[in-house]
């Protein structure tokens, strides 16, 4: 399931395919998913890599992405030892 999921974020991200194929209205939606900004930080590290955001912008929402998980994960779990009786 994990790779399920890991593969339709990068082919949703633009990294797989070329999004210039696709209509305008999918381009744009496509352009706004997280996928997307964390696709143009890896392609900043390949010599022909044209990201379609500016670095600090991505950075911006990785950083804001990675506050939310961590957030949630801390809101969300539970330290339990059992008994100690």
């Amino acid at each position: 399931m994990g790779t399920l999921v890991q593969l339709t974020a990068l082919l949703l991200s633009g990294f797989a395919f070329p999004v210039e194929f696709t209509p305008d209205a999918v381009r744009i939606t496509l352009g706004l998913l997280p996928t997307s900004f964390f696709a143009g930080l890896m392609l900043t590290q390949m010599s022909q890599g044209d990201p379609v955001h500016p670095v600090w912008l991505s950075i911006l929402i990785a950083a804001a992405i990675a506050v939310v998980a961590v957030f949630i994960a801390v809101r969300t779990s539970k330290w339990d030892q059992g008994d100690t009786e």
